[in-house]
Parts: C-alpha cells; structure tokens; sequence
C-alpha cells in the first residue's frame, strides 16, 4: 500500500524506531490516529517492534466525548492492541478556561503521554501528524512573523521521543488507507470551529490557495519546512560550539560575553547567538522572539554603560562597559534607587575566618582557603593568592561582599581608595560588584581578590606569622 511504503520510508530516513522498541501510539479516535497507530501495527512484526496506545479525555464536549472514548476502547480491542486512558480532572478543567484553553489542553495531554510512556516502559510516543498539518503549522508561524525556528514546523523526531511516522502523508492518502483496512473513525466537531485560529488557517487560507493559485501548497510548504529544518540544524549547531568555546555553556542562569565578540560575527550569526543565549537563561515557557533580539542589539550598538533591558522569562540585559551581561531572576544592572540615591542591593553577606580553614561563598560561586606559611614562602601576588603580616590584622577576619564606604589602603600606596571606584577604575560590571567577596578586618578591607591587598598588612622584614590566603 502506498501509504505503508511512504511511513516506512520515514522512519529509516529519520531513525525513528528501531528494531525491540516499544512504541506509544497517542490514539484521539480521528482518522490521522487511527492511520498512524494501523501503519505501526501493520509494520511492527517485520521492524519487530511492540505497538501500545494512549488516549486523553478532555472532556469538553460532553456525549461527545464519551462516545468517542468508547470508540477508542472499542478500535483497540478489536486490533488487539493495549490502551491507557485518562480524563481530565474538573478541576484541572476550570484552571484551563481561566487561560488559553487550546495551549493548556494540549500540555494536559503531552503531560499525560509522556507519563503513560515512563509508567509502562515505551521507547517513543507516536504522533499522528500528517503534511497538512504541517503546511497549516508553517503558516500559522509566518503570519506570527517567526524566524527559522517557526519556519521549520513539526520535526520528524523531537527529543528523542516523539516520532510523526505520518508527516509525510497527505489527508487523501490516510483516508484512502483507511477505507482498504475498513477501518472506521470519529471526528472532532471542534475542528470545524472557526474560533480556533488553525482552523481559520485550514478552511479559508489553505482552501483559498489550492483551489486560486497552486494546488500543491501543501506539498511545497513541507518541502519549505525540511529544508529549513535542515538549516536551521546547522545553523544551531554552529551558534552552539561558539556558547561553549565562548565558555558560556555551563550557567543557566547568567552570563556575561564580550561585546567585541559578538561584532565580530556576521548579523545573521549575531542574531542566532543572542537568541540562544537568551532561550538558554529564560524560565521554561517563555517566548523570547525577534523583537526580543533587536532590542539587546540595541544595546550592543548604542554603547552606552548601565542601559538595561527586561525580557521574558525573568532575564534582565544590560551593558557594563564592554561586557553584555544576562541574567535570570536578579538585576544585571544598577541598584534600585530610592529618592534619588542608589539603595542597597538585596542580599549582602558575610561569613567568619577561622586559620587554618575555608569559607565557601555561594553567592559568588567562589571559595577562600586561609593557613599559616613560613616568611620565606610568601609572593607578591594579589591575584588568586596573598601573604599578610597577621600580627597587623585587627581581628575578627570576615569574608563578605563590599559595603558602602569601603575603603582600602592599596599595596605600595599612602592614601586610600574607596572599593568602588576601585572597581569602577578597574572595569567591574555593577552586578558583579555587589557579589564579589572581599575579605576584611575590623578596621578596613584587606584584600579585593584579582585586584588589589592592603598596604597595611603588606610583608616586611620583622614579619614572623604570614597568613595566606587563596581564592578558587
């Protein structure tokens, strides 16, 4: 049969199913489900894989429903094949019409199948889109002004999971199969409700173009939507070995990259390297688009210190000097101010010394180690490790983040500096300095890490206890 010919042909292009896995078949009673769930059976003793079925009431249409749940049992039986089932909770239900109905009932059911699966042990869950759904999907995101990413429509393979052995099939040729395997099926009436935007899309946009102006739209959107797919692939995978070169990879919840860097890529690469950046740090969920990716290159451009943005997902953007700095869930930039005057930030901390001994800071990410060494083993180094004269420390020892008035006496100089302008001296992005740790005295800061010591505590030749101290 052609339509068996054109599934399997799918699924070696695509790798879909392999030989002893077991796949669920998400079953709605419609005649794309029942194609796609016959196709498996038909095809499982010779790719000798074991065939299941799941079906999800979502109870909205009352008899309707019911009916077509008993069809589903029924169907299955028949074909000897294992159903799960569920129904929507009511009160789960009433959640629902208090947002977008459609999107929330269409996460209830990919809640439940991939449950189904991990419950009963399936390799893959099978979906029965077909080309028509794909051309109505393509469409649906070019009139939402998509990029790549939209354009690409359904995958074949998603996540390793869900498979669409159909996608490649027309509308005619899954009814066609039905009819030569006499198999019945129900139909959805909400699929003939214009107050669902795809169903606008189905009826009027695509039936306006098969029949005025080219009659295989269908088939050249998916043809559009593969080698986009394609695309988009590689491009991806190119945008991604530049994060993890970048060394951006590893933190979901903030980054910070050089500016220059991002110049130095073609616009459209550009482009693809910030929304990655940004989908990676956003809250699952949130829709960062093309208008979110022109406003942080503003940013880039405009080349103006302390200018940040707020986007989706809880992530702040903002420029520190020649530094773009991302972050999820806390500001990035300046302090709130309050009658004119930066406020504290939320959060400070501090944390006692014991020699020997270590102080973890979470907050910082970073950990300082402290011990006693001979005089003879002490460097001149205020990167990640210094020597202090401990006699000259006016005990306790702290580690915690700058306060306002800080100040510090720096190796080799008379006079102090504020710790701020330290760090405005040195380039410090504001959202960092208020996370940074430093370690102090009673009397003054000892040591900014990577930065500068205290000429107070400095070594000299009657030192007798040197206290080291080392950064992580």
């Amino acid at each position: 049969m052609k339509l068996l010919l054109k599934v399997e042909k799918t699924i070696r292009e695509h790798d879909m199913i392999r030989p002893g896995e077991r796949v669920l078949v998400a079953l709605s009673g419609g005649p794309d489900s029942v194609a796609c769930l016959r196709c498996l059976q038909r095809l499982a003793g010779k790719w000798r894989i074991e065939i299941g079925a799941a079906y999800f009431n979502h109870r909205l249409r009352g008899p309707e429903s019911r009916e077509e749940e008993a069809f589903v049992g029924g169907l299955c039986r028949r074909l000897g094949v294992p159903l799960s089932t569920k129904r929507m909770d009511p009160r789960r239900l009433k959640k629902g019409t208090e947002t977008n109905l459609e999107a929330f009932c269409r996460e209830e059911r990919y809640r439940f199948l991939a449950a189904a699966r991990e419950k009963l042990g399936y390799d893959k869950i099978a979906l029965g889109h077909n080309r028509s759904d794909q051309a109505e999907t393509v469409l649906m995101h070019l009139l939402r002004g998509s990029g790549l990413g939209g354009m690409k429509g359904m995958l074949p393979v998603r996540d390793g999971v869900y498979i669409r052995p159909i996608l490649e099939a027309t509308r005619k040729e899954i009814l066609l199969f039905l009819q030569e395997e006499k198999l019945d099926y129900v139909l959805d009436s909400t699929n003939a409700s214009e107050a669902f935007h795809r169903n606008r899309i189905r009826h009027h946009l695509i039936g306006e173009i098969l029949v005025t102006y080219n009659p295989r739209v269908e088939e050249n959107i998916a043809q559009l939507a593969r080698i986009i797919a394609d695309e988009n692939d590689y491009i991806n995978s190119v945008v991604d070995g530049l994060i993890e070169a970048w060394g951006l990879g590893g933190d979901r919840t903030a980054c910070r990259v050089k500016i220059e860097k991002l110049e130095g890529l073609h616009p459209a690469l550009r482009k693809r390297v910030i929304l990655g950046l940004l989908q990676r740090l956003a809250r699952k969920g949130a829709e960062i688009g093309h208008v979110h990716v022109e406003a942080v290159q503003g940013l880039i451009t405009a080349g103006r210190t302390g200018k940040a943005l707020d986007l989706p997902g809880e992530i702040r953007v903002c420029r520190e000097y020649g530094m773009l700095v991302m972050a999820r869930g806390r500001r990035t930039g300046s302090s709130p101010r309050k009658n004119g005057r930066a406020s504290r930030p939320q959060g400070d901390y501090s944390y006692d010394v014991r020699v020997p001994g270590a102080v973890g800071v979470a907050e910082a990410g970073r950990r300082l180690s402290f011990d006693f060494v001979g005089a003879g083993d002490a460097r001149f180094d205020c990167g990640k490790r210094v020597y202090m004269d401990y006699d000259r420390i006016v005990l306790p020892v702290v580690v915690r983040n700058v306060r306002t008035g800080d100040r510090i006496q720096p190796l080799g100089m008379k006079g102090h500096k504020k710790v701020k302008s330290l760090f405005i001296d040195e380039k410090i992005a504001r959202d960092e300095r208020d996370r940074l740790p430093v370690v102090a005295d009673r009397k003054s800061v000892l040591w900014v890490p990577g930065l500068r010591m205290s000429e107070r505590v400095r070594i000299r030749p009657g030192t007798e206890t040197v206290l080291k101290i080392e950064i992580n």
